[in-house]
């Protein structure tokens, strides 16, 4: 139990030093929101293809979260750390000092790996929750109509929360916001419905 406190405090402090947070909050709420979009699309996709199979929808979530995950993962890392490392090489050469093993240090290698953990997970946990009812369906807990219909509910339902989410750090309307995410899904499914259509 100390052990974890003296985990949390440490990631604290680092969170503070290497100001993470509030990027952190952008790259989780960007990401989440791109995870939704896309197994949007594929459910989507599924459907309109007349997809009977929920192993071929689970599989395919499935490989777009992963890609997704992986590709957050080390675009921020990469990116981040770039930043990050040039940043307190500036900040060393000011102070005519070295500051790799100082706080301000670690905090510089530990912010890219957080911010790349944040991004990574982002997109799998919408991804995860809209292929959950295909899941259910192999396991013959309901049929497959119920699964897009019930897969489609809960992506919209979690586009909502993130435009809530957003509402709620700008100190704005969260229904305002939670509409605006919601209308966006709502639209690029009548979209692919419609040109599924075509």
């Amino acid at each position: 139990m100390r052990r974890l406190r003296e985990v949390v405090e440490k990631f604290r402090l680092y969170s503070s030093v290497s100001e993470m947070g509030e990027i952190g909050r952008r790259y989780f709420v960007i990401n989440a929101f791109d995870g939704a979009m896309v197994i949007l699309g594929v459910v989507l996709g599924a459907f309109v293809a007349g997809a009977r199979d929920p192993s071929m929808i689970v599989s395919a979530g499935l490989g777009g979260m992963l890609a997704m995950g992986i590709s957050g993962f080390a675009g921020v890392y990469i990116s981040e750390r770039a930043e990050r490392i040039k940043r307190l090489k500036d900040l060393e050469k000011a102070m005519l000092a070295d500051l790799g093993n100082s706080v301000i240090g670690d905090a510089t290698r530990f912010a890219p790996v957080a911010l790349a953990v944040i991004d990574g997970i982002a997109p799998a946990i919408p991804a995860f929750v809209a292929i959950l009812p295909f899941i259910l369906c192999l396991r013959g807990a309901m049929l497959i109509e119920q699964a897009y219909a019930l897969s489609i509910l809960l992506t919209l339902v979690l586009l909502f929360l993130l435009g809530a989410l957003l509402g709620r750090l700008s100190g704005e309307n969260v229904f305002i916001y939670g509409f605006v995410t919601t209308f966006v899904g709502l639209a690029t499914a009548a979209l692919i419905l419609g040109l599924g259509g075509n």
